[in-house]
């Protein structure tokens, strides 16, 4: 039958009452594990081989178990032998922890990493040369060793995206003005003087004569990022914006920033995939306020 004779037969209509009426009760898998409804918690979900499949039949494992949670849960389920496998980012002393257990870690670049977040609706963070001036008071370097040790690798360029793959989008005329804010205390003071900022000893106010103090939030079950925050606290504050630091868990801090209920943060600043317009769209949908919020500096 053609298409347009069959869409009129008896045929194709017990096909569709067959299709509305179907109601399955369990997972429909057609990999090599399904899952049920009761094996799913707030804190773990377990996925069973099934025989149902060509690729169930070769599984090699009865069951897998997949955790929820970032390193605070990864951390301890690592070192009591019940995570064999993660992906998560440690800092230095977790790290060595895990390596002394005798569990070995694979490098992988990552093109992403924990960055600083401006809400523009607070003044003057919304300014560009405040920001800007905020990126040269930030020692890049070393809040990567703080957080990374020797694994990571500073921001360099500054665009948003993996400096990996700047070569790759920008021609060299393009990166050669670029402007990489390199750490300068001089040229932070510099622009903020211009701005009209004064110094009232060790406290920077702004041209409206209100304190340079802000609240810095950060998802605090993000190890590696815990410490990025706290070193980030310390040198702006030691430069004389003086920052409050509050740890906030993850699934409460992502709608935080969408909804504006910050100041500064520390969320993921670039992506992992080398295309760029996947380190911009995660800025723009994941972490702004109606493109209101913007990423000052990466480390």
């Amino acid at each position: 039958l053609a298409l347009a004779d069959l869409k009129k037969s008896d045929v194709w209509t017990k096909i569709q009452a067959d299709l509305e009426a179907f109601r399955p009760d369990h997972v429909l898998s057609s990999g090599g594990y399904t899952v049920a409804a009761a094996d799913v918690t707030e804190s773990q979900m377990v996925l069973h081989r099934t025989d149902k499949t060509p690729f169930g039949r070769t599984a090699k494992f009865d069951k897998i178990v997949i955790y929820r949670g970032d390193t605070d849960v990864s951390t301890p389920l690592l070192l009591t032998g019940d995570l064999y496998y993660d992906t998560d980012y440690f800092p230095p002393a977790t790290e060595k922890t895990l390596t002394d257990k005798g569990i070995k870690i694979i490098r992988a670049p990552s093109d992403a990493g924990p960055g600083l977040l401006f809400n523009d609706a607070v003044y003057p963070l919304g300014r560009a040369d405040v920001r800007q001036a905020i990126a040269y008071a930030i020692d890049r370097t070393r809040v990567t060793k703080v957080s990374y040790g020797q694994i990571g690798q500073p921001v360099k360029y500054m665009t948003g995206f993996s400096d990996s793959h700047v070569a790759d989008y920008l021609t060299p005329d393009a990166i050669k003005g670029l402007n990489t804010y390199d750490y300068s205390l001089d040229k932070a003071t510099a622009i903020l003087n211009k701005a009209g900022f004064k110094k009232n000893g060790d406290q920077w106010v702004d041209d409206k004569g209100n304190d340079m103090s802000y609240e810095l939030s950060y998802p605090s079950d993000y190890t590696d990022y815990v410490p990025a925050a706290q070193d980030v606290a310390s040198q702006l504050s030691d430069f004389g914006i003086k920052i409050t630091l509050r740890g906030v868990p993850d699934e409460q801090h992502r709608p935080s920033i969408r909804d504006g209920k910050f100041q500064l943060a520390i969320r993921l600043a670039g992506y992992p995939n080398p295309l760029p317009f996947y380190a911009y769209r995660y800025l723009f949908q994941q972490n702004s306020v109606g493109g209101s919020a913007k990423v000052g500096t990466g480390f």
